[in-house]
C-alpha cells in the first residue's frame, strides 16, 4: 500500500512538473513572437508567413491557459491538479518523505515536511485565488467553450476578468516552487521550468531574411 502511495506521489509531481515546463514554453514563445512582431523588420519577416504566424502566436496562448488552468483547476473536479496534490500529501506525507536528520542532510533539506508545510502551501494558493479564478474564468468563456456573452467581444472577458502576462508567470514559478518543494523532499531533485531552446525560433527569422 505505502509503495502504491509512493508511485502516485512520484508519477504525479513529475507529470505536474511536465506540464508545467511545457506551458511555459507555450507561453514563453507567445509572447516572444509577440514581442518580436512589435519591430517592424521582424513584422516584414512574418508577414512572408503571416497564416503560419498568426495561428502559432494564437496556438501558444491557446495550449498556455489551457494548460495552466488544468493545473489549478479545483479539486473538487475529477482531475489531476496541484490543488488536488495538496490534498493528497496532506494525507500521506508520513509515507513519502523521511524526516530522519540523516536523509534531510542528504537531501539538502533544512525543514521537515508534514501538514505545516502543505498549509503554507495552500496559503500560497488563496493569495492569489482572485487570479486563478480569473485565468479558469478565461479557460471555460473563451478556450474551452463559447460563451454568448465574449464570443464577439473576446476583449470584454479582459475587462471582466483581467489577467497580465506577468500574473501567469508568477503562477507558473508558484506551481514549480510547490512542486520542487516535495520532489526535493523526496529525491532532492529540482525540475527548471524554464526551457532552454525557447527563442531558437530566431534561427527561423534569420532564414525568412534570405528569402
Amino acid at each position: 500500500m505505502s509503495q502504491d502511495t509512493i508511485n502516485q506521489f512520484v508519477n504525479d509531481v513529475e507529470g505536474l512538473l511536465g506540464e508545467l515546463y511545457q506551458l511555459n514554453s507555450f507561453l514563453l514563445l507567445n509572447r516572444y513572437l509577440k514581442q518580436k512582431s512589435n519591430q517592424q523588420e521582424n513584422l516584414n519577416l512574418m508577414n512572408k508567413a503571416p497564416a503560419f504566424f498568426s495561428l502559432t502566436i494564437y496556438s501558444f496562448q491557446y495550449s498556455a491557459i489551457m494548460g495552466l488552468a488544468k493545473i489549478f483547476e479545483p479539486s473538487s473536479r475529477d482531475s489531476k491538479s496541484i490543488k488536488k496534490f495538496l490534498n493528497f500529501i496532506e494525507s500521506n506525507h508520513k509515507k513519502i518523505f523521511s524526516n530522519d536528520p540523516i536523509t534531510k542532510k542528504k537531501l539538502g533539506r533544512t525543514s521537515d515536511i508534514n501538514e505545516s508545510t502543505v498549509i503554507k502551501h495552500k496559503e500560497k494558493l488563496n493569495e492569489v485565488e482572485p487570479i486563478i479564478n480569473n485565468l479558469i474564468t478565461w479557460r471555460d468563456k473563451a478556450f474551452a467553450h463559447n460563451d454568448k456573452k465574449y464570443f464577439k467581444d473576446r476583449e470584454a472577458l479582459g475587462r471582466d476578468f483581467p489577467i497580465t502576462y506577468k500574473e501567469i508567470e508568477n503562477l507558473i514559478e508558484l506551481a514549480a516552487e510547490i512542486l520542487n518543494t516535495y520532489q526535493i523532499g523526496y529525491n532532492g531533485k529540482n525540475t527548471h521550468v524554464i526551457p532552454s531552446n525557447t527563442f531558437d525560433v530566431d534561427a527561423v527569422l534569420k532564414a525568412l531574411r534570405k528569402l
